[in-house]
């Protein structure tokens, strides 16, 4: 039951190492190849990998030259130990297997770990022991290029975080599960937009991965454009990535879910595949021939509108307490959600807030949003298609206000029996580009049917200003959302690309902002107070050796930040910014914007709220920045 290690040859170049879940799992086969090496007159081993009972494979240690060799124990029996000959390196290589027991999964439950017992967990079917689940492997697809990458022993996947710049997918982080508790793998560098995906394990799971590889030119390599993931509940992620050159998709057989992935990663994801359970469905609840319960998959409706702006996909949650809406003279501009998952408020936020804000709320869970509503249209003045208007209606009969104008195509989404939404899905950026809807199709909306019960309890609109009806509220807030006490989040404004980041909003206020100018804004950072202790921020974007630092400094807590103005170019870069306070306006940093110069605008204000958090995109220069907010009197 210990662990003795024992060492060969000399520790040179790349390591990577393999492990099984031992004893559940177990190694059963050892290959790779040895070569005649010229510049040392030698034969020596040029390539190793290792295959488990449970039909896993190590990546592929060395490079795969000269005469290939696999060594294999009789039955599938379990390594025990290897023998050979090394110094500088690895000469020469054999391997010893139990010839007593398979080396799978599961014999041992009547003869224990004896040296005459099985030493797997698993078991000989034709002796009516339990056979071993083998996960289904797919892939990779791809590239060639990277080092290999192989995530196995994992129960399933929770969430994935996507990142992808204007060429290709970056990088992949992994929330398996395992044992109950949470296991992360990253694979790939971190660059560009990132986004995650998430289930409701273990009541969901994903059961298929898709997207598209493509040959990049500017790196002469193939790499993976774009990714999906698709769930036992029927929800798809966004897509991470651009759809470009061949698609793919893994799915595992009878709808297995997914345990693992493997491929190449190294700069960017070269090639991907998939490990998928093959014992069982991976969907929720049991097996519907078998006497279980049905899962329960939502009905999808939409998305309707336009093509451009980043894809959003809220799904997961129970229902939706909350809507609030932003628009301008053009078009809806942001829309604010308040869900509910396990009794608690989770909020999601899209496009930007500008325009008239207004709210509706339904006395959740006696209320619930039965039918999503309103119209597109091409807006001449941005030459795309945008979302004009939106209204709500209840399962209790009350229909929110019109957020917006009603001109161009009007649409209605609702579920076929007034199934109640649990979730928007769409497209937005600036504006609120396309949008559809969820419903849930396991249970009725809740609420008396009875509309003369509490009719005064459910959803209502007021002027803010006359602060009667307790119900919910429209108010216009200039820049802003709701008027609820929690820190909001604006959402990043200024130029594409840069990568990710985020210092929070979980403090008292801005005292300090830096900021270095060279060619644009090179590099910005703030000093933050939380209960009178300051922090300072890290650093965001590279100070050039020419560039000339300014600081503004913030007397808090009379003094507060409530906006940031400024404007990025035609290379994505902020070129210009201004901070204002309650009491003071700084100095322009930067370049003031030309009459007629290609840009985008930059405003981060809200009425009657400090910024209190920054977050935004940056890499070389600042590319883009967003704002936390909370209410000034706080």
């Amino acid at each position: 039951g210990k662990v003795e290690i024992r060492e060969h040859g000399t520790n040179r170049g790349q390591l990577k190492e393999f492990s099984v879940d031992y004893p559940n799992d177990n190694i059963v086969a050892v290959g790779g190849s040895y070569d005649h090496i010229f510049t040392y007159d030698t034969t020596l081993i040029t390539s190793l990998y290792f295959t488990t009972s449970r039909g896993f494979t190590s990546p592929l240690f060395g490079e795969k030259t000269g005469t290939d060799f696999e060594f294999q124990g009789e039955n599938k029996g379990k390594l025990l130990g290897f023998h050979g000959r090394a110094g500088h390196a690895i000469d020469a290589i054999g391997a010893y297997f139990h010839t007593g027991s398979q080396g799978g999964q599961g014999a041992g439950s009547q003869g224990g770990q004896g040296a005459g017992s099985q030493g797997g967990q698993g078991g000989d079917p034709g002796k009516g022991g339990p056979r071993p689940v083998v996960p289904g492997k797919m892939g990779p697809l791809g590239g060639a290029k990277g080092n290999e990458f192989d995530d196995v022993g994992f129960d399933g996947v929770k969430k994935v975080t996507v990142g992808a710049d204007e060429f290709s997918v970056t990088y992949i982080k992994i929330e398996y599960i395992k044992d109950g508790k949470v296991e992360i793998r990253e694979h790939g560098t971190n660059r560009g937009q990132l986004k995650e995906f998430s289930v409701d394990y273990p009541n969901d799971n994903i059961v298929a991965v898709g997207g598209s590889y493509d040959h990049i030119f500017t790196y002469d390599t193939t790499l993976i454009k774009s990714l999906y993931f698709t769930t036992s509940r029927g929800f798809t992620s966004p897509l991470f990535g651009e759809k470009t050159g061949t698609d793919f998709e893994f799915q595992g057989e009878n709808r297995g879910k997914l345990l693992g992935f493997h491929g190449r990663a190294g700069y960017a994801i070269d090639a991907i595949g998939a490990y998928f359970h093959t014992g069982s469905q991976g969907g929720e609840g049991g097996d519907p021939s078998k006497g279980g319960p049905k899962p329960v998959v939502p009905v999808k409706m939409g998305p309707l509108g336009g093509d451009r702006g980043n894809e959003f996909n809220d799904v997961g949650f129970d229902g939706v307490k909350r809507v609030a809406v932003a628009a301008d003279e053009f078009s809806v501009t942001y829309i604010k959600i308040e869900y509910v998952k396990d009794g608690k408020v989770e909020i999601r936020e899209h496009g930007t807030s500008r325009g008239q804000v207004k709210e509706f709320s339904v006395d959740y869970p006696n209320d619930n949003f039965t039918a999503v509503g309103g119209s597109y249209d091409h807006i001449f003045t941005y030459d795309t298609t945008l979302i004009t208007s939106l209204y709500l209606t209840t399962s209790r009969g009350f229909t929110s206000p019109l957020f917006g104008e009603m001109k161009g195509t009007e649409f209605e989404f609702k579920g076929e029996n007034g199934e109640k939404l649990i979730g928007f899905h769409g497209r937005a950026g600036h504006a609120i580009d396309a949008i559809g809807a969820y419903f849930d199709t396991g249970s009725k909306p809740g609420g008396d049917s009875n509309s003369g019960k509490g009719t005064d309890s459910g959803s209502s609109t007021k002027d803010s200003g006359k602060g009667t009806d307790s119900g919910s509220s429209t108010q216009d807030s200039g820049k802003g959302s709701d008027s609820g006490s929690s820190t909001q989040r604006l959402e990043a404004q200024g130029g594409k690309g840069g990568n990710q980041w985020d210092d929070g909003g979980d403090y008292d206020g801005v005292t300090k902002i830096h900021v270095a100018v060279g060619r644009g804004i090179e590099q910005i950072s703030f000093e933050y107070v939380k209960n009178g202790q300051t922090k300072e921020g890290p650093a965001r974007g590279v100070r050039g050796r020419r560039s000339t630092i300014g600081t503004f400094e913030i007397s808090h807590p009379n003094e507060y930040l409530i906006s940031v103005k400024g404007w990025s170019d035609s290379s994505n870069k902020i070129a210009g910014i201004q901070f204002k306070t309650n009491t003071k306006t700084s100095k322009y940093y930067g370049f003031e914007k030309l009459p007629g110069e290609e840009s985008t605008d930059i405003l981060l204000e809200v009425k009657d709220k400090k910024i209190v958090g920054f977050h935004g995109f940056a890499d070389s220069h600042v590319n883009a920045l967003g704002a936390y907010i909370a209410p000034a009197a706080n």
